[in-house]
């Protein structure tokens, strides 16, 4: 987003997190290529602790996912930026609501809420999900704090600009009152589309990510032995960062290819032809499933994977709401490749009518535009 509206003339600078779960690495070097973005990497570990959980337990009403991301470095860093004329301060993610005071303080700027996805709704999801009991209960007081969290900082931005029209309607339900765009993630369609007629599935997504590794667990324990047995020579490629050692040893099994993280995710994608998405819980936009169509991929999600996204069934890619018609999704998918070719091409087209990131930008500038003077 930062880089499309840097081409469409803003200047961006992007204050940006460096934590222990992912550092910024190289980010910082991206001005070069874009001299109206100014990148800022601040260190905050926002490490999770056995002790830092308890102390928010007992002390604390806040969610702990909240209380991590609170810094001074980050505020002076804050306080630094807004001595320059700002128009706008975008704030990613709910965890950063927590700055608008400051922000208030110290700029006139508007302030705009880029949820990623309606974070109560993920744990929710999560929490439906548990069997164990303790799990249970400790989802339980998280969801209840993150909703209580939400609703209490419910309209304290100026603008909202939400991924997609599901998430615009959560947050209108739980109270959103301020003006509102829908810009979901933006896309690149610049390459050709690989061969879609191959046999071989993959899987990529953050390993760290808890929807991710409760889908995939699900996936290789319910789906995959059925879609094995009827096509012993078939293999699943596996692919992403920060993979728990439980979860590798899980990925041990037969026919299944465990890369870990790899270099460049679009490329891994493109090596295959079928790209599953099984998804449980979550929220928001799944950015790899608009890769995947970019690049022509048949695709086989859940009805939680699509959530957010204007596709259909059987006319973009193919949505299966429990494991057995997961396995026949795929079953027909690979027993019928030629049959696929609509898929491929009508999902790349949905792509580069809805999601192309230039258009997108300019949407997002305009609205901007218009609720400055306000």
């Amino acid at each position: 987003m930062a880089e499309s509206l840097v081409e469409q003339g803003a200047q961006v600078t992007m204050l940006a997190m460096s934590t222990a779960k992912h550092p910024a690495g190289s980010l910082e070097n991206k001005h070069q290529q874009f001299p109206l973005l100014n990148i800022i990497c601040v260190d905050v570990p926002a490490r999770i602790t056995i002790a830092g959980a308890i102390r928010n337990l007992l002390f604390s009403s806040l969610p702990y996912h909240v209380v991590r991301y609170a810094s001074a470095g980050y505020r002076k860093a804050i306080i630094r930026c807004l001595s320059e004329q700002i128009d706008i301060v975008q704030i990613e993610s709910l965890y950063l609501l927590g700055y608008v005071p400051l922000i208030r303080r110290f700029s006139k700027a508007k302030i705009v809420f880029r949820p990623h996805n309606f974070e109560s709704e993920i744990w929710m999801r999560l929490l439906a999900n548990e069997q164990n009991t303790f799990k249970r209960a400790a989802l339980d007081l998280l969801v209840k704090r993150l909703w209580r969290y939400e609703k209490r900082i419910m309209n304290t931005y100026d603008l909202l600009v939400p991924i997609s029209s599901h998430d615009l309607r959560s947050m209108t339900e739980a109270g959103n009152i301020r003006p509102a765009v829908v810009i979901p993630y933006g896309i690149t369609c610049h390459r050709s589309p690989s061969d879609y007629i191959k046999n071989n599935l993959c899987f990529i997504g953050a390993l760290d990510w808890y929807p991710n590794q409760e889908g995939l667990l699900w996936f290789i324990e319910k789906v995959w032995p059925w879609v094995l047995d009827k096509f012993p020579d078939l293999l699943l490629h596996v692919a992403g960062r920060n993979c728990p050692l439980w979860l590798i040893q899980k990925l041990q099994g037969k026919g299944i290819v465990f890369y870990g993280q790899v270099d460049d995710g679009n490329e891994f994608i493109n090596n295959f032809g079928i790209m599953i998405v099984p998804l449980l819980s979550g929220s928001g936009i799944r950015i790899r499933i608009l890769d995947g169509l970019a690049a022509g991929k048949i695709i086989v999600t859940t009805p939680v994977g699509a959530e957010g996204l204007p596709v259909v069934h059987g006319k973009h890619l193919l949505i299966a709401a429990d494991s057995d018609s997961f396995v026949t999704g795929l079953c027909n998918v690979l027993q019928n490749p030629q049959d696929c070719k609509s898929l491929s091409l009508n999902g790349r087209k949905l792509v580069m009518e809805q999601f192309e990131r230039k258009s997108l930008a300019a949407k997002l500038l305009n609205f901007y535009q218009t609720h400055l003077s306000d």
